[in-house]
């Protein structure tokens, strides 16, 4: 893998590991949901602007075919507008603390 990096190669190798990471790193967003409902809401629309925006950066990853040395994924000013309103309006619908279901919205 480092040869593929000193070469800018996106070998099978590479991008399957970079497909593992991908999952690990769904996973772990997944994990800090439960976050949104303990606290504040301000605070709670960084939280979720983190994860929004890092979850379409992983499926960004995923729909080149995880190779990120060829092309760097990042997200245009659409998605990051999309991001940022989707964030908003789920802040001013979510339920008020200790009420579970924050995990639903994401995929």
């Amino acid at each position: 893998l480092e040869t593929d990096l000193n070469q800018r190669r996106g070998s099978t190798e590479f991008r399957a590991a970079i497909g593992d990471l991908v999952e690990r790193a769904r996973v772990l967003f997944r994990a800090g949901l439960p976050l949104l409902r303990r606290v504040d809401r301000r605070l709670s629309v960084d939280l979720d602007l983190f994860t929004l925006g890092g979850l379409e950066v992983l499926n960004k990853i995923e729909r080149q075919g995880f190779d990120t040395i060829v092309r760097r994924p990042k997200l245009g000013a659409h998605h990051r507008l999309a991001v940022l309103l989707r964030a908003v309006a789920r802040a001013l619908s979510r339920k008020p603390r200790g009420v579970t279901g924050a995990e639903h919205a994401y995929r």
